[in-house]
């Protein structure tokens, strides 16, 4: 998690956190690590350490949907998580990426693997909220408001 610390605290955009994890060299070997970052302009990114080297794909749209298989170079989008994945991608191109909070949550919701559900959470970065649901309890969001406090745009992961 030493990762996600440094680019909340340290990256003002989605460029700067990807110069940042560039210095580092991750590997998880369980499932495809990547995170996707995301900066109030509409920019993001999803970061990935790939056979060691880090790879990164920058969204064409305002709207990025990632589960369990790497993105990068798999233009298939081939993998576990493959049905969610395109649940997810479907739903937002059909509304052009504009889906309010209660329903990305439900749409997180219909696509968590039963009894693996970990969180669920919800960036708003126009008004700088966090709505976010924990082990599938879907009835208890925590809601949260992002403070920027020099008011410069800040980098969510």
């Amino acid at each position: 998690m030493t990762l996600p610390r440094l680019l909340l605290s340290k990256a003002r955009s989605v460029e700067e956190a990807i110069n940042y994890t560039e210095k580092y060299n991750l590997f998880y070997d369980v499932a495809p690590l990547h995170y996707i970052v995301a900066d109030a302009s509409g920019k993001s990114a999803v970061i990935e350490f790939v056979n060691g080297k880090m790879a990164v794909t920058k969204s064409e749209n305002k709207y990025f949907a990632v589960t369990n298989f790497t993105l990068y170079g798999n233009t298939a989008k081939t993998g576990f998580g493959k049905e969610r994945y395109e649940n997810i991608q479907n739903t937002l191109e059909k509304r052009g990426g504009i889906i309010s909070e209660e329903d990305a949550l439900d749409l997180l919701k219909n696509n968590v693997i039963p009894g693996d559900g970990q969180w669920s959470a919800v960036y708003n970065l126009s008004k700088k909220t966090l709505s976010v649901a924990f082990s599938e309890e879907y009835e208890h969001v925590y809601r949260f408001k992002m403070y920027d406090f020099d008011m410069k745009d800040t980098v969510y992961i």
